[in-house]
């Protein structure tokens, strides 16, 4: 019989950086300006101007690179069915429902109702792996609770869908298909698609300890999925 080792991830090391402005360094001196001397340095009558050569530029399309802000830019945009590798897993998204509550799913408030998320994942590293169900999160669903920041929306349910049991770990070479749920609030629209972020990471050198572990979390990819609603079957 095969043995499998399983590496439980119930923390994340998660590091942040936060920019910090410098002060303006004009130098003001004697030169050929004449009055402006006290009111600009050359440098700054330079970056002035191009500014608003910037500015001018925008409502005809030049340097749409710098204010073009896009929430899906860098994320590779992905089709239902089709295979990602993420890192340390595969991920297939192949569907979405909408169902009430019911067993094996606990809402918190009966009333309310359940997204759900059919996807296949299969561990590319060589062990097993519990945490391949928060490679998937939602995004912009009205009554779900988004992500903030660092901290991800992680679903409320996931369950191994041949049989409905809790999922714990998956193995490698060893495809599993899950059912990842999200409580939503009743009073939320009922949603008829629903973005998905595919997370990956790297395996490098961990600083800390020199070990080569799958670090820096991170959203790669993002599919939209038509959701059926399924709360009358």
């Amino acid at each position: 019989m095969a043995t499998f080792q399983v590496r439980l991830v119930d923390s994340r090391l998660v590091s942040s950086s936060i920019g910090r402005g410098q002060g303006d360094d004009a130098v003001y001196g004697v030169g050929p300006y004449g009055g402006l001397r006290d009111l600009f340095s050359l440098q700054r009558v330079i970056a002035g101007l191009g500014a608003l050569a910037v500015l001018a530029t925008v409502p005809f399309g030049g340097m749409k690179k710098a204010v073009d802000v896009h929430p899906d830019r860098g994320l590779e945009r992905l089709a239902v069915n089709q295979v990602y590798d993420a890192g340390p897993y595969k991920i297939t998204i192949t569907g979405a429902r909408l169902l009430k509550d019911q067993p094996p799913l606990y809402a918190t408030n009966k009333a309310n109702r359940w997204v759900i998320i059919l996807a296949t994942v299969e561990v590319t590293a060589d062990e097993s792996r519990n945490d391949a169900a928060t490679a998937i999160h939602l995004r912009g669903v009205a009554g779900v609770p988004d992500m903030d920041g660092m901290l991800r929306n992680d679903a409320d349910s996931v369950l191994v869908r041949s049989d409905l049991t809790v999922f714990y770990a998956a193995h490698p070479g060893m495809p599993e298909e899950l059912v990842i749920g999200w409580e939503q609030d009743s009073k939320a629209a009922v949603p008829t698609e629903v973005d998905v972020l595919v997370t990956g990471r790297t395996y490098r050198m961990n600083t800390f300890n020199e070990s080569m572990e799958w670090l820096d979390e991170e959203d790669r990819a993002i599919v939209t999925v038509p959701v059926l609603d399924r709360r009358n079957t």
